[in-house]
């Protein structure tokens, strides 16, 4: 490392668990109809809007669904 350079570890966000980014991580392809349907001009049929909506719906289910509560074991 070159003096004057450093990371400030203490300042990174903790990490996050992989049930918590995966959701968003399914949210690609829809992202890229999106951008592709804005630059290009592409349309979708109804049949294809409504499974893109009902996907989308499922992952808001899996992100906003109540978690239940782990309790510490106890000895």
């Amino acid at each position: 490392m070159r003096a004057g350079c450093h990371y400030n570890i203490a300042a990174l966000p903790p990490p996050l668990a992989a049930a918590q980014v995966v959701p968003f991580a399914l949210l690609v392809p829809f992202v890229g109809s999106a951008v592709s349907s804005i630059v290009f001009g592409e349309r979708f049929g109804p049949l294809r809007l409504a499974g893109m909506l009902t996907v989308i719906g499922g992952i808001a289910v899996l992100v906003l669904a109540k978690r239940p509560q782990v309790l510490p074991k106890t000895a």
